[in-house]
């Protein structure tokens, strides 16, 4: 197939390595680092033209410009704020507010110790964030807060209509995983000053799995289902019907490195959630599991007194050193960044870069085609790439229209759209209405759809019926923790809320008691 018609939006010197987009209504965000980029399509006609568009800085400050372990993709969460993350390349950041967030990185000094920040908090390596892009100084973003930390590079974020987060981190080593991301949440992958590497800290009948996450230590969050070698890259939690019921709230997992989308259908267990033996292949090219043209494979052709010399490269790069210093050993050995495919190899691989769905509720798949992935190397000098649409065999799929968001019942419609910011869209039209959306809001409380019932409970505190999540935290078991995190992000949530969520007999609610 082929795109009925494509056109170029903007071409800016800058962009030269972007790692994220995203559009929300005529808003396109892009992550490149140093900075995240917002053009605003003032005339709706599809192209950036700085006569009429704006373009605006939103935040900067995030390391590893030209690096896969910078700035990704942003998402707009069920609450209506705007989410980030980055890898560990690290950051030093300050928002609209003029407070300064610190992240140590992997290029930073080895032996520092990683600073605090002005919520007197310190962090390493990569984290999930959050923020208001309403401009505060310097048009930069207001309310910047760290949502989890130590990350080693994760490529994207996911929420489900609850507001449960889902990330998968970077990993071409033996340690892969997709996540469930509790806030506060320390991930593991960097000691907490940020000295030293797991490698360094690994005990000696500790599997990689488990210290490459550092599941011995205390303090540490679960690593989720941490599934081998590979480089997961795009995600997304599926809440419509365009793939049929079976994947009707399946979390969906690109790994470019494996040639696959992984599906998980989360389960909760105890204070947390259970992925692994949830896990299922959605699309793959690559049943045997062949890891070709990957950084694993290279490493893996490195034995004896190579592969010596480029574990120890491998050592110094986890604790800070540049890649300058250990890159003439890799040539040394015939392991270079050039990667020609072996004889006989197919030049072009199926490498799933990221994954979304459409308003239509098909599943976006797009495709870079390289017959390498990792290391900052590519095979690809003709820079190819694709774009894939996936649907159930013989079901027809409708073509939305535009929803008009400046009337309520086209917000409604909004937000039920399976696509991510479509019902963002419909959110922030129905939190602008304010007591004015009530009716409707009490009214989706009791919709048939699960999703649906959920958006509309993020939306209580602003239609002025706090006192009906409150209601809910009370006595709706399935939405206990959706009403109280709707309440403590709107800040109105009490001491008594917080009592009532400890006293649960449900892990999940104590769980949130705990990190109010």
């Amino acid at each position: 197939g082929a795109a009925d018609a494509s056109h170029v939006f903007v071409q800016d010197p800058s962009l030269d390595a972007p790692l994220g987009i995203a559009v929300v209504g005529n808003r396109v965000l892009v992550s490149m680092a140093p900075a995240l980029v917002e053009y605003t399509d003032v005339d709706g006609d599809l192209r950036f033209d700085p006569r009429v568009d704006r373009r605006r800085v939103l935040l900067d400050g995030f390391a590893g410009h030209d690096s896969d372990h910078a700035l990704h993709a942003v998402v707009v969460g069920p609450d209506g704020a705007w989410y980030g993350s980055f890898g560990n390349d690290g950051a030093d950041v300050v928002d609209g507010d003029g407070r300064r967030f610190r992240f140590k990185g992997r290029g930073d000094a080895p032996d520092a110790l990683a600073p605090a920040s002005d919520d007197g908090r310190v962090y390493v390596g990569g984290a999930s964030f959050r923020f208001d892009p309403s401009p505060g100084r310097e048009q930069r973003a207001r309310a910047f807060e760290v949502v989890a930390h130590n990350l080693r590079n994760s490529y994207e974020q996911a929420f489900t209509s609850a507001g449960e987060l889902f990330q998968n981190d970077n990993d071409d080593g033996d340690a892969s995983r997709t996540t469930w991301v509790m806030e506060h949440a320390n991930a593991g992958f960097a000691s907490n000053d940020g000295t030293r590497t797991w490698v360094l800290d690994r005990r000696p009948d500790e599997p990689v799995a488990s210290a490459h996450w550092r599941q011995r230590d205390p303090g540490i969050a679960p690593a989720g289902d941490v599934y081998g070698s590979g480089a997961p890259t795009g995600i997304v939690v599926n809440e419509g019907d365009g793939l049929g019921p079976r994947y009707r709230g399946a979390v969906i997992s690109a790994d470019a490195a494996l040639e696959t989308l992984l599906a998980y259908r989360p389960v909760a267990r105890g204070a947390g959630f259970e992925l692994a033996s949830t896990r299922f292949d959605l699309v793959t090219t690559n049943p045997t599991r062949e890891l070709a043209g990957t950084d694993v494979s290279r490493g893996e052709r490195a034995t004896g007194l190579a592969g010596y010399f480029v574990r120890k490269a491998m050592e110094a790069r986890g604790r800070g050193a540049q890649e300058a210093w250990f890159e003439p050993i890799f040539r040394a050995l015939g392991l270079d960044r050039r990667y020609v495919a072996p004889a006989g190899a197919d030049p072009v691989r199926f490498r799933p870069s990221d994954v979304a769905i459409g308003p239509d509720g098909a599943l976006y798949v797009a495709d870079w085609l390289d017959a390498y992935v990792g290391g900052s190397t590519m095979a690809d000098a003709q820079r190819l790439g694709a774009v894939y649409r996936i649907a159930r065999r013989g079901a027809p799929l409708p073509r939305p229209a535009p929803p008009d968001v400046g009337a309520i019942d086209g917000a409604v419609r909004a937000l039920r759209s399976p696509a991510v910011h479509v019902r963002a869209l419909g959110f922030d039209a129905l939190r602008r209405e304010g007591a004015r959306a009530a009716p409707v809001v009490r009214a989706l409380l009791d919709d048939p759809d699960p999703f649906v019932r959920a958006r509309a409970v993020w939306l209580l505190p602003s239609a002025g019926l706090a006192a009906r999540a409150r209601a809910l935290v009370h006595e709706d078991a399935a939405l206990r923790v959706t009403a109280y995190r709707a309440l403590r992000r709107a800040g109105e949530a009490t001491t008594g809320d917080a009592l009532a969520m400890a006293r649960s007999g449900d892990a999940a609610a104590r769980r949130e008691a705990a990190l109010a």
